[in-house]
């Protein structure tokens, strides 16, 4: 019965795949392509960057809208960001990671855009724009389904020619069953090192700013502590903000300790008193501090932990952007690259496999 349902689902995927393409190559009133066929615009370099110049967020909203909707068998009228808050779970590394809340994403995409742009404008590797756009689709989760197809497609027509894709069908196989073997532009392939980054900013490396050596969150009773969802909080706190507070701590608990961090920072005064010190560490303990806390205080790390989620992406843009910063340059084996280049190693590797 299993098989049976993911035939149908994979059979769907591929047709509407298809139809994707279809549409494309054959629609000449595409409004964001201002008159002009897809080939006259994806067929080589200097249209491709005329194109960048002139995108404005809302024409590439609506191209990325169009283009999932198809890929999801919307009809018209509901072509548009969903992708709630749901927590994604990489296969292979198992990572967790949540996406920016829906209200922050076309900001959020916006900056990408404005980012891809200078970068045109100072004639950038035209992979290195492809590689922006199609990673932060997938880190913005845009869209409740089918946001690595939509980047997928998006990678393939900036950085090969309409006419080789359209030979080769390589379009239809990026949208297909086993699209991602074919490229998968992962930015959880480098989730550990831009989140490393935004713990650095945050002082957690830094002895004066982190002196107490504070490393996680902690419970002294068992059951919270191996499960998030057995906490209580102070009776007058928000039931709807706590269970979000829950949630976040199962599904994206480092995320969740640099927003403790952070408030720590700013109330070391107050939060001495909800630290449990051991040999070499001391951590943060959640439970204490739940139950004497106020609402403004829960708000105060929720907003905290939106925030981060808002600086991976947006960290995320100057990794690309700004490679050479030295900051960027992490070890591998025993070379330095950046972590640009070490993104583009892994979806190398991925392809191999």
């Amino acid at each position: 019965m299993i098989e049976q349902e993911n035939k149908f689902i994979n059979n769907g995927r591929e047709a509407r795949g298809k139809t994707l393409v279809r549409f494309l190559n054959q629609a000449e009133n595409i409004d964001v392509f201002q008159g002009k066929k897809i080939e006259e615009i994806f067929n080589d370099e200097e249209s491709k960057r005329e194109f960048f110049d002139s995108l404005k967020i809302d024409g590439l909203a609506d191209l990325l809208n169009g283009t999932n909707g198809i890929l999801r068998g919307k009809p018209k009228e509901n072509w548009e960001m969903d992708g709630e808050g749901v927590g994604l779970e990489s296969k292979f590394f198992g990572a967790k990671y949540l996406p920016p809340r829906p209200e922050d994403k076309k900001e959020l995409l916006n900056n990408v855009l404005q980012a891809v742009k200078r970068m045109n404008l100072t004639g950038r590797d035209i992979k290195d724009l492809a590689l922006l756009t199609a990673s932060s689709i997938n880190a913005l989760h845009l869209y409740l389904d089918a946001n690595g197809r939509t980047s997928r497609l998006v990678y393939l027509l900036l950085t090969e020619k309409h006419e080789d894709l359209a030979d080769s069908k390589s379009l239809e196989k990026v949208l297909g069953e086993y699209g991602r073997e074919e490229v998968d532009i992962n930015p959880y392939f480098i989730q550990v090192e831009i989140e490393d980054l935004i713990g650095k900013e945050l002082g957690l490396n830094n002895t004066e700013i982190n002196n107490k050596n504070i490393m996680g969150l902690w419970s002294e009773d068992p059951k919270i502590h191996h499960k998030w969802s057995n906490l209580e909080f102070n009776e007058d706190v928000d039931k709807k903000q706590a269970n979000l507070v829950k949630q976040l701590l199962e599904k994206d608990y480092k995320n969740m300790f640099y927003s403790f961090f952070k408030y720590y920072k700013e109330h070391s005064w107050q939060m001495n008193k909800y630290l449990k010190e051991f040999p070499h560490r001391t951590n943060i303990l959640v439970d204490k501090f739940f139950k004497n806390i106020e609402h403004e205080e829960l708000d105060e790390i929720v907003n905290n932990y939106r925030e981060l989620k808002k600086n991976f992406i947006n960290k995320l843009i100057d990794v690309i952007e700004n490679s050479d910063k030295e900051e960027y340059q992490i070890k591998d084996g025993e070379q330095k690259i950046s972590i640009e280049n070490y993104f583009r190693k892994k979806i190398k590797e991925r392809r191999k496999r």
